[in-house]
């Protein structure tokens, strides 16, 4: 497609650690894994702790292939004001205070704190002390007032669905309820299965633990599988404990490449919310992995651009901008994951890529912004000072063969202005596919125009359905750096939808 010059129409110009993850933003809340299994007799007494003080943090702000592992070229970001790195020191084994006998399922620590009035967030940690591995292991949750009379009560899964004779998982459960006169909270577990599994050789390595600019706690790494076999990485988490192995806070990750060949390294990052009252108390970590080894995956000719750009934005957001193309002959969907790296080789930073539509088409190229990045983009100076390369890999868990069949649709008085922050384009979605449309969604790239190179990429979906011969208006936003120049720059308007 002849890409259209912008010169011709720009003017120049919990989560918190207390009982509600969800509710601030952060990762949602697992699904628990279905279980028929009645509650064990060794089940150990329920650990009944009280709730510490309201503690109320600053909310965040807020998406086979050889690995890309390139040098980032400076930018014009400020200086740091703090050391961003804490560095905090990994567990030796499973960390507890309260000690899970041999022979037994036990629950060997857990915490809870509110966060601010109605939010609250319970974690904790359970050791398989068994011969068995155990799966589908259940967690019920209660808070008491302080006559015991129960104010909530609800089950919660680990976050790891299987674990090994002598392994830990972390829980966690968030809560957004009015709980007056809360005062002390139990977990007990209620449930869990016999599991048959293959734990993959997993070692963790390239850590970087660092507290981010809102005051977040980070874990990021590299997973290596030391198997001679693939691995599959069903579930990771971790966990924060005081320099006395008392635990602080556990969570899931968000970020990790799930499926990991032979001898490869895949990053992750884990992010933790912690209480005011316990910031400076953070001194070491544990990391708990669900790996199995599992068999090859079909591989697809998914390819990823060799040569791609990165910018700031205006609001010292990274832009990490790339191109995937799909070399088969089939429609596929397809995401990337992508790590931020220092000079000495430790991950940094993590965050997954997704292409603009539901599929890549057979031989199509979609242009990918990854943005959305968790610590670089809110603390400052960590771009000028910590990142030096960045790493981007479809991971081959994600690639299926998608079963929509996206039809590309017209665009009419499109137009766009720009000024020291960003561009906005508009314009009119055009339903010349002969049929209804749902799920429209419109995707933006611009190109230098000397180099042809793809410099930035967003997309926006029409919410609506579009009738057949009918229209919807459209609105796509661009994040650029202050000196942006859209007269230097092309673009090229792609919109795509399915029948209803």
């Amino acid at each position: 497609m002849k890409h259209k010059n912008i010169g011709l129409l720009a003017a120049s110009l919990a989560l918190i650690l207390s009982i509600l993850a969800c509710s601030f933003g952060a990762q949602p809340t697992p699904t628990p894994a279905p279980t028929n299994t009645p509650a064990p007799t060794n089940t150990p007494v329920p650990t009944n702790t009280p709730i510490p003080p309201t503690d109320t943090p600053v909310p965040p702000t807020n998406t086979p292939v050889p690995p890309t592992d390139t040098p980032v070229p400076p930018t014009d970001t400020a200086e740091p004001t703090a050391e961003p790195t804490q560095e905090v020191k990994p567990t030796e084994g499973a960390a507890g205070l309260n000690v899970v006998p041999d022979g037994e399922l036990g629950i060997a620590q857990v915490v809870g704190w509110e966060s601010s009035p109605g939010y609250w967030y319970i974690s904790g940690i359970v050791t398989n002390n068994t011969n068995d591995a155990k799966d589908n292991i259940e967690v019920e949750i209660e808070i008491f007032d302080k006559d015991g009379n129960s104010l909530y009560k609800n089950t919660t899964s680990t976050d790891l669905w299987e674990i090994a004779p002598g392994q830990s998982t972390s829980f966690w459960q968030s809560v957004a309820e009015e709980l007056k006169g809360a005062d002390t909270f139990k977990a007990t577990i209620v449930g869990f299965g016999k599991a048959e599994i293959t734990p993959a050789d997993i070692s963790v390595e390239a850590v970087t633990t660092m507290v981010d600019g809102w005051g977040y706690h980070h874990v990021t790494g590299e997973l290596v599988n030391n198997s001679n076999q693939p691995a599959s990485v069903n579930q990771l988490s971790g966990a924060l404990f005081d320099k006395d192995g008392v635990l602080i806070t556990a969570y899931a990750s968000s970020y990790v490449l799930r499926y990991v060949e032979a001898g490869e390294r895949a990053p992750f990052t884990i992010s933790f919310t912690v209480p005011e009252s316990d910031k400076e108390k953070v001194d070491n970590y544990e990391i708990f992995i669900n790996a199995q080894v599992t068999d090859p995956v079909e591989t697809y000719d998914v390819t990823i651009s060799q040569d791609n750009y990165t910018y700031v934005d205006s609001s010292n957001n990274f832009h990490l901008i790339t191109a995937v193309t799909n070399n088969t002959d089939k429609a596929l969907s397809v995401s990337v994951i992508s790590s931020l790296k220092d000079k000495d080789g430790k991950v940094v930073d993590v965050t997954s890529g997704y292409l603009p539509f539901l599929n890549i088409a057979a031989g199509e190229t979609q242009t990918v912004d990854i943005s959305n990045w968790n610590i670089a983009n809110y603390t400052e100076g960590y771009l000028d000072t910590v990142v030096d390369s960045y790493f981007i890999k479809v991971d081959p868990s994600s690639i299926y063969e998608s079963s929509f069949e996206l039809f590309t649709l017209q665009t009419k008085d499109d137009d766009n202005l720009f000024d020291e922050s960003g561009g906005k384009f508009t314009g009119t979605v055009v339903n010349n596919s002969g049929s209804a449309m749902t799920g429209v969604v419109v995707a933006i790239t611009l190109y230098d125009k000397t180099s042809q190179k793809p410099v930035a990429a967003s997309y926006a979906y029409v919410f609506e359905d579009i009738a057949k011969d009918g229209s919807a208006a459209y609105e796509v936003y661009f994040y650029m750096p202050k000196d942006f120049d859209p007269k230097t720059a092309e673009f090229e308007i792609v919109a795509k939808g399915y029948k209803p």
